[in-house]
């Protein structure tokens, strides 16, 4: 993956499914690697299905140890299910397993961590509702997973789903990953961006919308990305551009694109109105955040739950179709994972300082408290990690590793 001239205390690694932030650069001193080979991960909210990887389906309100789990290079969460990057590229997986989620060739929940079968050489992971992907150090990518909608890009779509990973074929020289609910996408290391899969709002960015698209195809007018992100039914691309703007394709229905319009949706990227300075990305369920280059994060689309971190909540009266405030009672962010209906943010300190805001229906924001409780402005997580260097968010739990 290409490097850019970052430090660690401002951005953090690479966060895959709803978040794809810059990479980082990293001092490679025995101190860091001794650091790194005992990275632990911990989980917190809701675990129906196992997916906090404690062997349990007890929910939790605050964090907890990921058992079995150490060397830690980068987290991914989508619906119901976890994914983690190990430092010896492979790959581990927990939570629900319905269509082949997981990867292990099981259909079998999974309440710790087990093995995407037959994975090395792993540099990034990406987690779709259903779906996962995985970017191998060769530039190619794996797809395991529900293909309903010709998610894994393999050239067809339904029967039954790959339960193990799968190479997809014609897609070469990829550098980054992203996942929406049933579709998916690569970043090319010239800049340009491939997606496949559902493209009933134009989430593909094709210029076209309806169908499934069986195999990637380039999203139109599009070049020059740094980074990507993608959750449901919409995407958001970070340009390498002097001003690091950002374009939008997809669901607009509650202003997630930030174009300045409500409802309907654009099948090709539009542009991000009056955002500039990006570092980093997130889009989660019908809304979108940006972390910026002074440490300042600014969301827009709905605000439900108090998602946008704005101090309030509420109907489409509350939403904003275009980044306007920042979050309140927050700087010095490292990086972002944005969830279904809710945030997270590590913080530039010595104490790795995590925080929330929005829904914490089933303790997803790890604060201590749950219930149908709004948090309309930030909320220390109570991580339990000395320090941290990845962050993920999925539908409703939420996962850390340091």
């Amino acid at each position: 993956m290409e490097t850019f001239g970052i430090s660690r205390r401002r951005v953090g690694a690479i966060v895959a499914s709803s978040l794809l932030a810059l990479p980082v650069v990293l001092h490679d001193t025995s101190a860091r690697a001794a650091a790194l080979s005992q990275a632990q991960a911990v989980s917190w909210g809701i675990n129906d299905h196992g997916q906090l990887g404690d062997s349990t389906l007890a929910d939790r309100r605050t964090a907890g140890v990921v058992i079995g789990l150490e060397g830690v290079k980068a987290l991914a969460a989508n619906g119901d299910h976890s994914l983690a990057l190990l430092d010896n590229g492979t790959v581990r997986a927990w939570g629900e397993n319905g269509t082949g989620q997981l990867g292990d060739g099981s259909s079998d929940d999974r309440l710790s961590p087990v093995a995407v079968a037959g994975v090395e050489g792993a540099v990034a992971v990406a987690a779709g509702e259903y779906h996962g992907l995985i970017l191998l150090a060769s530039g190619k990518v794996l797809a395991f997973g529900n293909n309903s909608y010709g998610q894994l890009g393999i050239g067809d779509t339904g029967g039954e789903p790959r339960l193990r990973p799968v190479e997809i074929p014609g897609l070469s020289n990829v550098k980054a990953i992203a996942a929406g609910q049933s579709h998916s996408l690569a970043l090319l290391e010239n800049g340009k961006v491939m997606a496949w899969g559902w493209n009933e709002v134009g989430q593909l960015g094709i210029g076209v919308t309806g169908g499934d698209h069986f195999r990637p195809e380039e999203v139109v007018g599009l070049s020059g990305v740094k980074a990507i992100s993608s959750y449901l039914h919409h995407t958001l691309a970070l340009l390498g551009n002097d001003d690091r703007t950002v374009k939008a394709w997809g669901s607009n229905t509650n202003g997630e694109l930030g174009n300045g319009v409500f409802g309907d949706f654009s099948n090709r990227p539009v542009d991000v109105l009056g955002l500039s300075g990006v570092q980093a990305l997130g889009a989660g369920n019908s809304f979108s955040c940006a972390l910026r280059g002074n440490g300042k994060v600014k969301c827009w689309g709905t605000n439900g739950f108090g998602n946008l971190g704005l101090g309030f909540a509420g109907g489409p009266g509350a939403s904003r179709n275009r980044p306007t405030d920042d979050v309140l009672d927050l700087s010095g962010v490292r990086t972002i994972a944005v969830g279904d209906q809710y945030v997270l943010a590590l913080l530039d300190s010595d104490d790795d300082i995590v925080k929330g805001w929005g829904t914490n229906l089933n303790g997803q924001l790890g604060d201590g408290t749950y219930g149908n409780l709004i948090n309309t402005t930030p909320v220390i997580a109570q991580t339990t990690l000395s320090h941290v260097d990845h962050l993920a968010a999925g539908r409703r739990h939420s996962l850390a590793a340091g």
